[in-house]
C-alpha cells in the first residue's frame, strides 16, 4: 500500500461512530490486530468543525444517551489513538456537551452536494485527524 496515500474514514458524530473508526484503527478486544495489521485511519468526519462551519440547526441534534457516556468513558480510558490526541478527546468531550449529529444532517443540504462537493472539499483540504 502507498504509505502517502490517506485512508479515511466517515462516521456520524457520536461516540459509536468514533468507536467504529477505531477498530479499524486499533483492532478490537475481541479482535486484537497485529501492529502490522492496523490501518492507519484518518477521520475525514463528521467532526464539530464542520456542523459549526454550516450552520447545522439545533434540531438536528440528538441527546446523549447512557451508553454513549459509557463509550466516552471506554474511549477516554482504553483507546490508544484517543489517549494521545487531544483532537479525539475533545470531540468526544463536546459529543457530550452538544449531543450527537448523524450523517444524514448533512443531507439537508442535498446529496449530491455532501457527495460531490463536501466530501472531495475535506480531502482536498487534508481535514481529517
Amino acid at each position: 500500500m502507498n504509505s502517502r496515500l490517506p485512508v479515511l474514514g466517515l462516521a456520524d458524530w457520536n461516540p459509536h461512530g468514533l468507536a467504529l473508526l477505531m477498530v479499524f484503527r486499533e483492532g478490537s478486544i475481541n479482535f486484537w490486530c497485529d501492529d502490522d495489521f492496523r490501518i492507519n485511519l484518518k477521520w475525514l468526519g463528521l467532526r464539530s468543525t464542520h456542523f459549526e462551519d454550516y450552520n447545522i440547526p439545533e434540531e438536528s441534534f440528538e441527546e446523549v444517551k447512557g451508553n454513549d457516556v459509557a463509550v466516552v468513558k471506554r474511549l477516554l480510558c482504553e483507546s490508544e489513538a484517543v489517549t494521545e490526541n487531544h483532537k479525539y478527546q475533545s470531540e468526544l468531550l463536546k459529543m457530550l456537551e452538544q449531543g450527537t449529529l448523524q450523517l444524514q444532517a448533512m443531507y439537508s443540504f442535498g446529496l449530491p452536494w455532501f457527495s460531490q462537493v463536501f466530501i472531495p472539499e475535506l480531502v482536498r483540504s487534508a481535514d481529517y485527524i
